[in-house]
């Protein structure tokens, strides 16, 4: 029996900051908060009940995400962002799983199996795939561009944009997919995830940016 000290303990300035940035990122991403509404230090810290710290630090890793900009009067405002930027960052993050499909360091029963994924299932697959590997550099950049990913695969968010939900089934990529990974070629597993990824785009729309 524990004296529940742990469920009590202090949250690190660290934590504060990450929560107040999955907030905003997720309310950016859905459209609660529009391109080009100004966000207020003041009325985000007083909102969430934290101090400014947090705050400043979740708003300066928006704008390194290009999801806010600052202008020269120092507003913060929502950023412009399209499908196309999102095809961008499904590309980025294909090209770092497929780093961890041909590194030989990396033990081919150790990557995932994609069909037991959910509906994000090119999200989740290629950044299981980024954790395999040892570069700690690459392992946030894939975690970084798979969080406004996994935000806007939400039914609600896709058809906000005019996706056809049904044009993100991804069966049959998924299922060369596992065949690759059974077969253990790595240039297979890398040509599959490939496929998976082409299809993932060309599901966001007709036009790559």
């Amino acid at each position: 029996m524990t004296d529940g000290s742990l469920a009590f303990a202090p949250i690190s300035k660290r934590s504060l900051a990450e929560t107040v940035y999955d907030r905003l990122l997720e309310s950016i991403i859905t459209g609660d908060l529009a391109v080009g509404s100004r966000l207020n230090l003041d009325e985000i810290s007083a909102g969430f009940g934290v101090s400014k710290t947090p705050v400043r630090e979740a708003l300066a890793r928006l704008e390194q995400e290009q999801f806010v900009e600052v202008s020269r009067s120092s507003a913060t405002t929502v950023a412009p962002w399209t499908v196309a930027d999102m095809k961008v960052r499904a590309r980025l993050l294909a090209s770092i799983a497929r780093i961890a499909t041909n590194d030989p360091t990396v033990l081919i029963g150790s990557l995932p199996d994609p069909r037991a994924s959910g509906p994000d299932v090119f999200v989740v697959v290629c950044q299981t795939f980024a954790m395999t590997l040892t570069s700690s550099l690459a392992r946030q950049t894939a975690a970084t561009v798979a969080a406004p990913l996994s935000l806007f695969l939400q039914p609600s968010v896709l058809q906000g944009h005019g996706i056809d939900v049904a044009a993100m089934r991804l069966e049959p990529e998924v299922a060369f997919l596992a065949e690759a990974l059974d077969g253990g070629d790595r240039q297979v597993i890398a040509l599959a995830v490939d496929d998976l990824a082409d299809a993932f785009i060309h599901g966001l729309g007709p036009n790559d940016p």
